[in-house]
């Protein structure tokens, strides 16, 4: 439990760290933020799912009290509190993350399960 603050401050400095990276490689941060955003989204699903509701904030209590991370919805604050400080235009990398999309599309698709775990491909 002592060390789980410290592995939320490293989680912390990383997404700080990640964000900038992406601000001095001129990509749109943004996109980091998008991705915790879909995280927060599935994790709200999930918790749904549980159908008695004192169950289910019993559950969410203990995850936030017993995660080694900061809760999504913190990081996601985190990283809107950064861009908040930033004005800058980013390269359009659109074009480049659907050919990304696409190959990995092809590549699951041709390619077994057992052919992607043992590292063989066609």
């Amino acid at each position: 439990m002592i060390n789980q603050s410290y592995s939320r401050d490293f989680e912390r400095e990383a997404d700080s760290i990640g964000y900038r990276l992406l601000v001095e490689t001129n990509i749109d941060p943004q996109g980091l933020t998008r991705f915790f955003k879909k995280i927060f989204a599935e994790e709200k699903l999930a918790f749904t799912n549980i159908n008695d509701e004192r169950n289910r904030h019993a559950v969410i209590d203990s995850m936030v009290f017993l995660r080694s991370h900061p809760t999504t919805e913190e990081r996601i604050k985190h990283l809107q509190h950064m861009a908040l400080k930033r004005q800058e235009s980013f390269r359009d990398l659109s074009a480049e993350f659907d050919q990304l999309q696409l190959a990995v599309k092809q590549f699951v698709t041709s390619n077994t399960p057992e052919e992607i775990h043992n590292g063989s491909s066609n």
